[in-house]
């Protein structure tokens, strides 16, 4: 029977990279041969297109698909979106690429509470991550955790 084509395998609800990264998204999708598929990749909302030396989009017979990004910088991060579609309908697989600067001290040793207390945070700006915290620039995002 007919239906709109289906991810067998989907993008990881959240990747992380830094400036110079190559990231890889890949998903499998599952269709109907007789009614041709379409598989496109979106930023935030707005269809993507190759750029040569960043940006390629790869697409087997064998179901598989990759949006590949070269040398990644803070202007990739955002939710990604493979959109696969036919003439029945269409789905998507949503993902998410964080960005973070390198050469930020870990928090493994380190406390904000602790900091604050010293007073070496009064007029510090800071960036939070998971992987890291620079006392340069105020950048702080809730991931849900």
């Amino acid at each position: 029977m007919a239906a709109p084509p289906c991810f067998l395998q989907m993008l990881p609800p959240e990747t992380d990279a830094t400036d110079g990264d190559i990231v890889t998204f890949q998903v499998k999708v599952s269709s109907d041969p007789a009614d041709p598929t379409v598989v496109s990749w979106w930023r935030c909302g707005e269809p993507l297109r190759p750029v040569p030396g960043h940006r390629e989009m790869i697409s087997h017979e064998d179901g598989w698909h990759e949006l590949i990004l070269s040398n990644v910088t803070e202007e990739d991060e955002g939710e990604y979106e493979c959109r696969a579609e036919n003439h029945r309908g269409h789905n998507s697989s949503f993902g998410s690429l964080f960005y973070y600067q390198e050469g930020g001290g870990t928090l493994t040793d380190v406390t904000l509470e602790g900091m604050a207390a010293e007073g070496e945070l009064n007029n510090s700006r800071l960036i939070l991550s998971k992987f890291s915290l620079s006392l340069d620039t105020m950048y702080l995002r809730d991931r849900g955790y």
